[in-house]
């Protein structure tokens, strides 16, 4: 759901049993934001340092899939979770391409009226083929598999108020796959709705290279133009 792509898509939404659903989705995609540009190799006949960019200005069809399903916790409270894939062609003179899988759950459990708790965690998998030049061999692949995931706790114990917390892991798309990882806090206030929001937020980042910092950021959203209905 957060590639922004031109395609088509297709969901159907099948009932199991009781309150439980399945969702299903599959997209076909351009593919333009898979293109990555290959750096040139110190040979004189690489085709970049001839003159050429390995096809940059074209792409080839990619795909995204998820499937999810979903449950009533009790009268109000729900429950989702789902499976992920993605896949498109980084680089079409090398034929190198993108993979991406995850698993993710989210849980919206209310305490009161007007209280609820927020449970999302979610678990992410790269498997991007590198392009590369070798004077031996022409057009190489280098393979790159890293890993990452997030958790966060959201409790919203007033209709215009919230703090939470999160942490988040994930290492670096390189040849060494480094780790980055952070803590975090954050409270927020809502103005009008979910649409305008404000949220003061502290995360701790824990790099594999260079020295753990702190970072804080004031964040207002703000959000316009028709929606469905929902509760606030």
């Amino acid at each position: 759901e957060a590639v922004v792509e031109t395609g088509i898509s297709l969901s159907r939404r099948i009932p199991v049993r009781g309150d439980f659903s399945v969702q299903c989705a599959a997209d076909w995609l351009q593919g333009d934001s898979f293109r990555l540009a290959r750096p040139p190799s110190l040979d004189p006949n690489d085709p970049i340092t001839l003159g050429g960019d390995d096809a940059d200005g074209e792409s080839r069809p990619a795909f995204a899939a998820r499937l999810s399903g979903f449950g009533m916790l009790g009268e109000q409270s729900g429950i989702e979770f789902g499976v992920s894939a993605l896949g498109g062609t980084n680089n079409v003179a090398a034929a190198t391409r993108t993979r991406a899988w995850g698993a993710d759950v989210k849980a919206k459990l209310w305490t009161s009226s007007a209280a609820y708790l927020v449970l999302q965690a979610e678990a992410l998998f790269l498997d991007r083929e590198a392009a590369g030049w070798d004077a031996a061999s022409g057009y190489t692949k280098t393979e790159i598999t890293p890993a990452g995931g997030y958790a966060f706790a959201d409790y919203n114990w007033a209709k215009r108020y919230n703090f939470g917390a999160s942490y988040e892991g994930f290492q670096r798309p390189t040849r060494a796959e480094e780790w980055e990882q952070s803590i975090g806090a954050f409270a927020g206030y809502s103005l009008l709705e979910e649409t305008t929001t404000f949220r003061l937020d502290w995360r701790r980042i824990l790099p594999d290279i260079g020295d753990d910092f702190d970072r804080f950021t004031l964040r207002v959203l703000y959000s316009m133009g028709p929606h469905q209905a929902h509760q606030f």
